[in-house]
């Protein structure tokens, strides 16, 4: 992916960042390494609203990546994410979030 970026304007620069990131990042999503995808769509998700598209859009993106931090053992940093998610949302939890919360709450039982 990156070797066929060019460089130069405004939206090339997006394309490169967070573009390739969040590329990088579904791509090993979908190869199953969680690990590589949460690192990568992490590094990318600060700067996803440059790329444009909807908040639902976006979302799609933020739920991918807690997805793949929590099946990369990123659990705080998951937690993190959907108590984020949870505040820009007036609090509200939604099935996706109260399921994920759920999870990291059994994950962090049976660690102790």
């Amino acid at each position: 992916m990156q070797a066929t970026r060019p460089a130069g304007n405004e939206a090339l620069r997006i394309i490169a960042h967070p573009g390739l990131k969040v590329a990088q990042g579904l791509q090993a999503f979908a190869n199953g390494d969680y690990s590589a995808a949460w690192l990568n769509l992490n590094a990318g998700r600060g700067d996803l609203q440059q790329i444009g598209g909807s908040h639902a859009q976006r979302d799609v993106f933020e739920r991918i990546a807690i997805e793949a931090a929590l099946r990369g053992g990123y659990m705080d940093a998951a937690d993190a994410l959907l108590h984020d998610r949870m505040s820009r949302r007036n609090g509200s939890i939604d099935g996706f979030t109260a399921a994920r919360l759920s999870l990291i709450s059994a994950a962090r039982l049976r660690a102790v």
